[in-house]
């Protein structure tokens, strides 16, 4: 078989799977390191909560040590079904509705703003709670919806011949009101994800580094204005910078990382056997 023929028969075989429902061709990488994140991930949930689940209540009754494991190890199975449901999808489907998936869960977000289903918690409204659902956040499945769709435009601008500007500005538009909608709530952590997904996927989408690093750090001023906004936001800040000074409320964070580093070390000190 010549190379010809071999790179059109691979070629046919994209296009066929690019259109059939069916499971696709499995790549080992990822989805071994799918597998290894999902159970290091188990581990780390069941060792962090192992003893606080285990107190008991203010009842007096004991408490289940394996409370939090269970319930993880069952949003893992929702996620295993979802990833095996997902993979019969054609990457031709995936692209077209890509813009509609991310519209729906864009409207979610706004729903927790602008609707009575939003719920708040700790002052922020990233919640819904919608009748037959259990509560949810929208933000979450926006993020998986929006790598989908920058995907599908910074591929338009290599398949169909699309403007290079066009497709980056289009990522720009999006991730900036996303970021606002998102600062509304306030959600200042997953504003910033959303961000840090926007740029990788510019990198690996061929934008170069200068324009990359202006882009960056144009965020970064943006974050810090955002993070300065809110006295709360910038009281955590200054505690970061220097903890010493600052109240017992805004240092929590940051005085038991240190904590823990100095109980733990870098290996720390064994499964379930943290004591906080």
């Amino acid at each position: 078989m010549s190379a010809t023929t071999y790179d059109l028969s691979r070629r046919s075989g994209v296009r066929e799977r690019d259109t059939a429902f069916g499971p696709g061709p499995m790549d080992r990488v990822y989805f071994l390191g799918t597998w290894a994140l999902m159970v290091v991930g188990i581990v780390f949930v069941f060792s962090a909560s192992y003893p606080v689940a285990g107190e008991p209540g203010a009842d007096g009754v004991p408490g289940n040590p394996y409370w939090f494991l269970w319930q993880h190890v069952r949003y893992v199975g929702y996620g295993l079904v979802a990833m095996l449901g997902i993979s019969f999808v054609p990457p031709r489907v995936m692209r077209r509705f890509s813009g509609a998936i991310f519209g729906l869960s864009f409207i979610g977000v706004l729903l927790t703003l602008f609707s009575p289903w939003g719920v708040a918690h700790n002052g922020s409204y990233r919640w819904l709670d919608l009748p037959l659902l259990p509560e949810f956040q929208p933000s979450e499945l926006a993020k998986v919806a929006l790598i989908a769709l920058f995907a599908n435009i910074l591929a338009r601008k290599d398949d169909a011949g699309e403007r290079t500007g066009v497709s980056y500005g289009a990522v720009l538009v999006i991730i900036v009101v996303m970021s606002a909608v998102l600062l509304k709530q306030p959600d200042l952590g997953m504003s910033m994800m959303f961000v840090a997904i926007a740029l990788s996927m510019l990198f690996f989408g061929g934008m170069r580094l200068p324009q990359l690093g202006l882009l960056g750090t144009g965020f970064l001023g943006a974050g810090l204005l955002a993070a300065a906004a809110e006295p709360y936001r910038l009281r955590r800040l200054m505690a970061f910078i220097d903890p010493e000074h600052a109240s017992s409320d805004d240092r929590y964070h940051i005085v038991n990382m240190l904590i823990a580093q100095a109980r733990g070390g870098v290996t720390g000190l064994g499964l379930g056997m943290s004591p906080d």
